[in-house]
């Protein structure tokens, strides 16, 4: 067995980093949401100057968390259509998946500067 970084093994090194922070922001998003609203409610309930500075610390937060989560499913896309699990390479996905052309006319919309590696 051969001590060398191939391709193949960074590409999934990349897309298992990729899955594991689109599973973990989201998640956090969610429950920082609802710990968001409750401090909300405290502070409406009672006034307190510290639920309402604590609901703004948090907000930060929870904004960065939903950004890093957006971000990192970007890296889920190849090609303006959602990466297939399981096929890491271009050639198996188009033999197994049609392509979607209203997506990838969408992405090339969005996002013109990376459409220019086609």
């Amino acid at each position: 067995m051969q001590d060398t970084l191939t391709a193949e093994v960074l590409a999934r090194a990349q897309f298992a980093f990729a899955v594991t922070c689109q599973t973990l922001f989201p998640s956090l998003a969610i429950g920082l949401a609802r710990y968001l609203a409750v401090l909300e409610g405290l502070w409406l309930a009672t006034r307190r100057r510290v639920d309402l500075q604590l609901f703004r610390y948090w907000a930060k937060i929870d904004a960065a968390s939903i950004g890093t989560g957006v971000v990192s499913g970007l890296d889920l896309v190849v090609g303006g259509r959602p990466l297939m699990l399981g096929l890491q390479s271009k050639s198996r996905a188009d033999r197994c998946a049609p392509r979607r052309r209203s997506s990838e006319s969408l992405m090339a919309r969005a996002f013109p500067a990376i459409q220019g590696d086609r």
